[in-house]
């Protein structure tokens, strides 16, 4: 909020930063995740924590979807790659959208 110290004239408030907002109030511990005990020793190309849906959503991209796939070239039907994968047919239609 901008308040006016004289008519015609605006002045900003001034307001403190956060502590947290600094690098040097950061928490810089690579404690890891159930991936690797270190970010830096992690076989993940992407961080669990920035993919969207998170390590479930790297893990169906990365070895769900592509046997999804091929399943589906070599002529299996929907309804079988859902039931062999506990999905629904939507999950599977999804999937092979994607690739």
């Amino acid at each position: 909020m901008i308040q006016a110290v004289k008519p015609g004239y605006m002045q900003p408030i001034v307001r403190r930063t956060r502590y947290d907002a600094l690098p040097e109030g950061a928490d810089w511990r690579d404690d890891g995740c159930e991936v690797a005990p270190h970010c830096l020793e992690c076989p993940l190309e992407r961080c669990r924590y920035e993919a969207p849906g998170g390590l479930r959503g790297l893990l169906n991209s990365t070895v769900r979807d592509p046997q999804i796939i091929i399943l589906r070239a070599e002529g299996a039907s929907i309804h079988t790659i859902a039931k062999r994968f506990g999905l629904s047919r939507r999950s599977v239609w999804r999937a092979l959208v994607k690739a």
